[in-house]
């Protein structure tokens, strides 16, 4: 399974170098248009030269980010003109159906298509239904699930979850697991899956370390005062471990 390492393009900064050492990569194009740079836009060329990179559309952080009415319309143009520009082979859907509803969302990937000339990674949330499920997974080959970062899909609908990602599997369809940072994500069936956890560690001066096939985390102690830059090189080469580790795990 694919652990994409996300986050890159918020915060403390690696240099073009360290994100090079993580095998595959996720970038929201939000936060990339906003805080693009020379190193990781040569990062994400390189990983997307390799199809070891899934570029996310941030359509949705742009809404939750934006206190004005969010032009879609715009938006979805400079998507297009930056995935031909770096001629992204995996780009994601603007998946705003909680805004827009899902019927203009599938006007915006008819575009996407279209202006790009390639299939986009749709996204299935619950509120499409099972129906929409069985459709892309006829018309895709690469999919995504979303809703599991925030919890719209419950732990208790794991088990179901789980079988959906069967049948996409038996349908020879890659899964994707948008922010299941779940460290048993193998478990599922999942081809990728995406996490920031590891940059989380600076947000909580939490000090991650890869031991026996997991991500386990220690808190500074008392009255000692945590260092932000220490703590993410730490974690992110845990994490590589950890990305190293799966890699070799469920489906690839």
């Amino acid at each position: 399974m694919r652990l994409m390492l996300a986050s890159f393009d918020t915060g403390l900064k690696l240099s073009k170098e360290e994100m090079l050492r993580c095998k595959y990569v996720l970038v929201s194009y939000f936060y990339v248009s906003k805080n693009s740079n020379k190193d990781l836009l040569e990062v994400i060329d390189a990983k997307n030269s390799e199809d070891k990179f899934l570029l996310d559309s941030g359509a949705f952080t742009l809404f939750t980010n934006t206190k004005t009415k969010v032009d879609f319309d715009e938006y979805l143009d400079k998507y297009i003109a930056f995935i031909n520009k770096h001629d992204i082979k995996r780009f994601i859907e603007l998946d705003v159906d909680s805004v827009v509803g899902y019927p203009r969302v599938l006007q915006m990937r008819k575009r996407l298509e279209q202006e790009t000339g390639k299939k986009c990674v749709p996204v299935w949330h619950k509120s499409r239904g099972m129906k929409a499920y069985k459709e892309i997974v006829r018309d895709y080959d690469y999919i995504c699930i979303g809703g599991l970062g925030n919890r719209e899909i419950k732990k208790k609908e794991y088990p179901q979850m789980k079988k959906m990602v069967q049948y996409a599997n038996q349908n020879n369809v890659k899964v994707h697991g948008l922010a299941f940072t779940r460290q048993d994500a193998y478990e599922y069936g999942f081809y990728s899956v995406d996490s920031s956890s590891w940059r989380m560690g600076v947000r909580f001066a939490q000090a991650h370390r890869f031991v026996n096939g997991g991500i386990v985390s220690s808190q500074r102690g008392h009255g000692q005062r945590a260092n932000d830059k220490k703590i993410m090189y730490n974690n992110f080469y845990e994490w590589l471990k950890f990305q190293q580790y799966v890699d070799r795990k469920g489906r690839r």
